[in-house]
């Protein structure tokens, strides 16, 4: 009798502290999930020129003379406004013969040529200050098809820890709000998962590629242990 009051006494202390295991086990898994944002604006570190040009005629060998002109006008242009060659490519020419479309447009001379000459480069200030003076090309008698320059951020490793750190902070910020609700305080990460850092432009009208300056920006998701 005295045995089996034992065993059961046992079990009952057993089960209360299980019990107090549970719970507290419970409030030190109380967590809360938040994001974090992170965003800067920062100038374009590469910029890449593209000149298009074309050229036309009934004879094959006159609009290959032609286009090779206007390539050499273009570099030499391009070499005036203090670009090397090492910054400079040319693009394949490309040529149609309009007898042998099936369909679009047969008007015109025969053989159409087209090509370009793409200019990559870090120094973006000069090559923006470059790209409007193409009128002395006109002055010339040299028509562009176009005369674009597409700018892009290419330095994201200097600026993704600091970037990194002020999303954490961010979250954190966010986490406390909750855990004044819960009359808690906000205590270490639990798990954290970085987000994709996203490069475009400040303006949401302007096209990214057209923006001199550039939006980065990266949202983080954290858990952190509620106290």
């Amino acid at each position: 009798m005295k045995g089996s009051l034992l065993i059961a006494v046992g079990i009952v202390v057993a089960g209360f502290l299980m019990s107090r295991a549970i719970v507290t086990f419970k409030e030190m898994d109380r967590a809360v999930e938040v994001r974090g944002l992170a965003e800067r604006v920062v100038d374009a570190d590469q910029a890449v020129w593209t000149i298009r040009y074309s050229a036309s005629s009934e004879q094959l060998t006159d609009v290959n003379a032609k286009i090779l002109a206007l390539q050499n006008q273009v570099i030499d242009f391009v070499k005036q406004q203090g670009f090397t060659d090492a910054e400079i490519q040319k693009d394949v020419v490309n040529m149609t013969d309009k007898t042998t479309q099936e369909y679009g447009d047969s008007k015109g001379p025969r053989f159409v040529a087209r090509g370009g000459v793409m200019v990559g480069t870090k120094r973006v200030q000069e090559v923006t200050a470059a790209s409007q003076k193409t009128d002395e090309l006109l002055k010339k008698g040299i028509v562009l098809s176009s005369s674009n320059v597409s700018y892009y951020f290419t330095d994201l490793n200097s600026i993704k820890p600091a970037m990194l750190q002020e999303a954490t902070k961010s979250a954190r910020e966010a986490a406390q709000v909750f855990a004044q609700h819960a009359d808690a305080k906000v205590g270490g990460i639990k798990r954290a998962t970085q987000g994709l850092f996203s490069i475009n432009s400040p303006l949401e009208d302007y096209d990214n590629s057209t923006s001199i300056k550039k939006k980065v920006r990266v949202v983080t998701q954290v858990v952190f242990y509620l106290e």
